[in-house]
């Protein structure tokens, strides 16, 4: 993904974080325009928001993806804000106009604390695919991995194989071609089976 993709996600942010309304208005998509009604709807939900949520001290972590159905780019932002007790998580999708087709903000998902919480590899584990894939989800927070929040799929992880940095060739949505492959590994099983993947073209 290119910086001045991932640099666009920050200005993003930045305008709505400074209550930079207008500016960030201009940059929604006409669907979400249409969502929030009008600029001067969307600067009193930021200003409630800011109240709420106080400043951003602190960025713990970013990232930027392709998203799977449109050739969109999300930017994912995780901080620390003053008022709020648990991370605070930032998703941008931008489109290829650079126009913000999703933007949401929230406190991190917390991770299931089941039968698994704690638990450390003892095995050396190798991945059943060679060359370099994307992770897409995977890690030990909800930010990093969705699966995270689910007992059964504490520590599963998704990985994709970009072409051209794209996940498919075509338009998106439904009438996109499938130019990449997922591996779905799952290690949240409760009984040992060896190890195992699924692959599956989307």
């Amino acid at each position: 993904m290119s910086k001045a993709i991932e640099a666009r996600g920050r200005q993003i942010f930045e305008m709505f974080n400074q209550m930079q309304t207008s500016a960030f208005w201009a940059t929604l998509s006409p669907g979400l325009k249409k969502h929030y009604g009008s600029d001067a709807k969307l600067a009193e939900v930021n200003k409630k928001l800011r109240e709420r949520m106080g400043a951003e001290n602190k960025v713990l972590g970013e990232t930027l993806v392709p998203y799977i159905m449109a050739p969109d780019t999300i930017y994912s932002r995780r901080s620390d804000f003053s008022n709020v007790r648990v991370p605070v998580v930032t998703t941008i999708t931008m489109n290829q106009r650079g126009e913000v087709d999703l933007f949401t903000i929230g406190p991190e998902s917390p991770v299931s604390e089941g039968r698994y919480a704690g638990y450390t590899d003892t095995t050396k584990l190798k991945l059943p695919f060679n060359g370099e894939w994307l992770v897409y989800q995977g890690g030990r927070t909800t930010f990093d991995n969705a699966y995270a929040g689910s007992d059964d799929l504490r520590f599963a992880m998704d990985f994709v194989y970009l072409k051209d940095g794209r996940l498919f060739s075509g338009p998106g949505g439904l009438g996109a071609r499938a130019q990449t492959t997922i591996a779905s590994v799952n290690l949240s099983w409760p009984r040992p089976m060896g190890p195992w993947s699924r692959l599956k073209g989307l």
